[in-house]
């Protein structure tokens, strides 16, 4: 990292038990970031439920079960969302 370059910040959100809004929170404030310039990484490291992906409106191919069983690389999980994140109105994730 050259000395222009700011080391990124962590923001972990977690609990031990489900439904307490984990993913609308993570979703919110992702989509909060991006509309402030920020670039956003998202990992749901739900290995059976993940469904950041449906909250945000996008689609990863690979998760992290595919790295886990050598199916695809850490740079396979990695998305670009080309266009600005939007909520999700399901109401599995409000």
């Amino acid at each position: 990292m050259n000395k222009n370059t700011k080391a990124p910040q962590v923001i972990g959100i977690a609990s031990g038990k489900g439904g307490v809004g984990k993913t609308s929170v993570t979703s919110n404030l992702a989509v909060a970031l991006t509309q402030r310039n920020h670039r956003v990484m998202v990992f749901d490291a739900d290995l059976g439920l993940a469904n950041a992906q449906i909250a945000l409106g996008v689609h990863a191919p690979f998760n992290i079960g595919h790295v886990l069983r050598f199916v695809a690389g850490l740079a396979a999980l990695g998305m670009d969302a080309t266009r600005p994140l939007q909520t999700s109105t399901n109401p599995a994730t409000s």
